[in-house]
């Protein structure tokens, strides 16, 4: 989407964005789509992050300083930044608290325990919360629906990889983390089967529900192996040509 040229969407999210900084207060992409009337997938489909946001605004010329996270959502930023830098074992509730710039009384009010704060983690940051926000968005597209769904599974490898090597660690706890990992997982293809099957039904698609998903998936989980191979990160367009690779193809177009 070009900058240059805002839909009547873009403009109503900005004017949005605008006001919740202009309040002063702490506010998340989830309070934007609060304040726009809209769902969070409809936000993220027009920013895929914070920072193409405040790109956004400063283009619009709305004073775009960093808007203000609440602490819960600066320790889960702590969490995917130290997880990176110092992996998971080394990382502790006073390095979250220092990374998010908040005292470590806040950290355990917040969440009680490390275990509690990973746990939240794992649910509010994975694939399967943006799954349920495009679930519930009836205005987007089957197109809009799959490319907000394979940008989250792409990001999600490139940004949270040292969580996939938890699986080779012997402790308790990242025993048990890979178990609520494998947790939300299983409830994220459910939901993605599920959607499928709707996608059906509603002659959308063709084909079994299940093997839609796993094809869907698999294409998502190839190219983002790829993308780490070759040391980049995921891109929109990623997201676009795989959905259409999905939805038409690899053959051209009958003339």
């Amino acid at each position: 989407m070009s900058p240059a040229e805002p839909t009547d969407r873009t403009r109503a999210l900005l004017e949005a964005a605008r006001g919740l900084i202009e309040s002063g207060a702490p506010w998340s992409m989830s309070q934007l789509a609060s304040a726009a009337k809209v769902s969070r997938a409809t936000v993220y489909r027009h920013f895929r992050s914070r920072s193409e946001l405040e790109q956004a605004l400063r283009q619009a010329g709305i004073e775009a300083s960093e808007p203000p996270a609440s602490a819960r959502e600066r320790c889960l930023d702590a969490v995917a930044s130290l997880a990176t830098s110092r992996g998971l074992p080394r990382m502790t509730m006073e390095s979250v608290a220092d990374h998010a710039g908040i005292g470590v009384a806040t950290v355990y009010r917040i969440f009680g325990t490390r275990k509690a704060l990973l746990r939240a983690f794992t649910a509010e940051r994975s694939p399967r919360a943006v799954l349920d926000a495009v679930m519930l968005d009836a205005d987007a597209s089957l197109e809009q629906a799959l490319e907000t769904l394979v940008d989250a599974v792409l990001r999600q490898v490139s940004d949270h990889a040292p969580w996939f090597g938890l699986s080779f660690a012997a402790d308790e706890e990242s025993r048990e983390l890979v178990a609520e990992l494998v947790a939300v997982e299983r409830e994220a293809r459910a939901g993605l089967v599920a959607f499928m099957a709707r996608q059906v039904d509603a002659g959308a698609l063709v084909g079994d529900p299940r093997t839609l998903a796993q094809a869907l998936l698999s294409l998502a989980a190839g190219q983002a192996l790829f993308a780490r191979a070759d040391a980049r990160s995921p891109a929109p367009a990623d997201a676009r040509q795989l959905v259409e690779l999905f939805l038409h193809g690899a053959r051209p177009s009958p003339q």
